[in-house]
């Protein structure tokens, strides 16, 4: 079933594809609900669509809020990554979910080279801020433990923290 601007057809019309149109709208408006307020990618949205219909209902009404421009991925992947960012997330963290959220690597990339984010500064500034005073082997340690969960590569945070 393809959506145009007739195929949602009347609410007030009966016959058998009357149900399917409901169903159909239902779910549309659901979706645009969903996407209220947040950006979602296509995997996530999806998911949620089909805990309310079938699967191919689901991807119908997917690939017509995508048509219309309510879903991007790219947009998604955007917000994502500014979001996480300045809370002191590091590349490879955002990158994980970029990729558990259904993105390609490419896009992934694409997304990464226009950010223009400076993840040294922003390492830095993390540093500064969650461990002010690194003054042994064991705080040290752990700030390493910390910034590498975070998603910031070893050597960047070894030559941050005075490591070879």
């Amino acid at each position: 079933m393809k959506f145009s601007k007739h195929s949602m057809g009347s609410m007030d019309s009966m016959g058998p594809t009357s149900n399917i149109n409901k169903a159909a709208q239902t779910l549309y408006a659901y979706g645009l609900a969903f996407l209220t307020g947040r950006e979602v990618s296509q995997k996530k949205l999806f998911e949620k669509l089909c805990e309310r219909s079938e699967p191919e209902m689901a991807r119908h009404v997917l690939e017509r809020l995508v048509m219309e421009g309510w879903v991007s991925d790219r947009r998604f992947a955007e917000s994502y990554l500014n979001y996480r960012s300045q809370r002191g997330f590091g590349p490879r963290y955002i990158e994980n979910n970029l990729r558990e959220a259904g993105l390609s690597r490419e896009l992934i990339k694409s997304v990464f080279m226009s950010a223009e984010i400076d993840w040294e500064i922003l390492l830095e500034h993390l540093i500064a801020r969650k461990f002010p005073e690194i003054d042994n082997k064991k705080m040290r340690d752990k700030a390493e433990r910390f910034l590498v969960y975070r998603g910031f590569e070893w050597s960047m945070v070894n030559k941050k923290l005075g490591r070879k």
